[in-house]
């Protein structure tokens, strides 16, 4: 596996995310006269996360993740993932039966991916073959997409806002020989120059920032013109349950009684959960890209279907068929389980 002193192709896109100045390869330092900030890493993994606010802490999750670090040499993938999601269960923020199915489905998402990204792909004709340089996977978590898109384009980069989920993605990356650029960073505040990458992805990010405004302005600098950003979030007005409390009607109250409802239904706080409809995503994008975007409701994977109860197993195989049906799509649109949102990047001049 290849940090990010040893990816220089890569490297030479980072930049300072406080004051946009060149950062040292040697040891992450602001080289700019007015900053001169000195930013740590692990595993070779820079952390240049900005004070904000955040949906973790960000010493807890650096104590997290020097634990995973302590490990590393002689753990698996597998027993990362399972160390992490065991000190969630030992601090009750989920439970046993939450963590292992979160496991599992983490382990089939690379098959996801790559299927995504196959020639028959939902993904394959975003991107033009020859344009592919450079991707951006925004909230990589574990790295399942990036094992897919390193075999497409000509380099990969990943950042998340937890060090402890990129060393365990450095882990799977590592074990597959992949050299991937991976930063430990703010959506809203990518350290990367502009016009950088062919496409940013973002699986099921967008809902959980601080600034969603920031974020997708942040994507619109980073992605080269023509080019493409790519999200999926969660539908507000699904018909589904909350699909991170797993809690019925959450989008459907006003946005003032969801955090007492969830509460209450679960004892836990609703935080940094901010579900968009199709309206407030529209309005969000048309701010930053002048076509605005392209929200498509797209079907639910099969294989993931496979895993579900038997009468949600039914339902999503029906929602699956209907929404093959022109007649429907535009109806569903509003309580689809959620969004896939394709933005292009308008050339210089338009």
């Amino acid at each position: 596996m290849m940090d990010a002193k040893t990816l220089p192709e890569v490297v030479a896109v980072l930049e300072c995310p406080l004051c946009g100045g060149d950062l040292a390869r040697d040891d992450f330092r602001c080289t700019a006269p007015c900053c001169q900030s000195h930013f740590r890493s692990l595993l070779g993994i820079p952390d240049l996360r900005v004070p904000q606010e955040a949906a973790i802490e960000y010493e807890k999750d650096w104590a997290l993740a020097r634990s995973l670090a302590g490990l590393y040499p002689r753990a698996s993938f597998r027993n990362l993932l399972e160390h992490l999601w065991q000190s969630r269960v030992r601090q009750e923020i989920v439970t046993k039966e939450f963590a292992d199915t979160r496991i599992n489905q983490i382990e089939r998402t690379r098959l996801k991916h790559t299927h995504d990204l196959a020639a028959t792909g939902w993904l394959a004709d975003l991107v033009p073959r020859d344009a592919r340089d450079r991707v951006l996977d925004l909230g990589c978590g574990p790295g399942a997409f990036l094992l897919a898109a390193s075999r497409h384009f000509g380099s990969a980069a990943g950042i998340d806002i937890s060090m402890a989920w990129l060393v365990i993605c450095r882990k799977q990356l590592e074990t597959e020989g992949i050299p991937v650029l991976l930063v430990c960073a703010c959506a809203e505040r990518l350290p990367f120059r502009r016009d950088t990458f062919d496409l940013v992805m973002s699986f099921d990010t967008l809902e959980h920032v601080a600034d969603r405004d920031r974020m997708v302005g942040e994507a619109h600098r980073v992605v080269r013109p023509r080019g493409t950003v790519v999200c999926t979030t969660p539908n507000r007005f699904s018909l589904s349950a909350e699909p991170h409390y797993r809690v019925w009607g959450v989008g459907l109250l006003p946005r003032g009684w969801m955090s007492s409802y969830v509460r209450w239904r679960t004892g836990q706080e609703y935080r940094f959960t901010y579900l968009l409809s199709v309206f407030d995503i529209r309005r969000l994008f048309a701010r930053h890209f002048v076509a605005g975007c392209r929200v498509v409701v797209p079907e639910l994977w099969g294989e993931e279907i496979e895993h579900f109860p038997l009468i949600k197993r039914a339902a999503a195989r029906f929602y699956n068929r209907v929404i093959r049906l022109r007649l429907f799509r535009a109806a569903l649109t509003i309580v689809a389980p959620f969004f896939r949102i394709v933005a292009t990047k308008d050339a210089p001049g338009h």
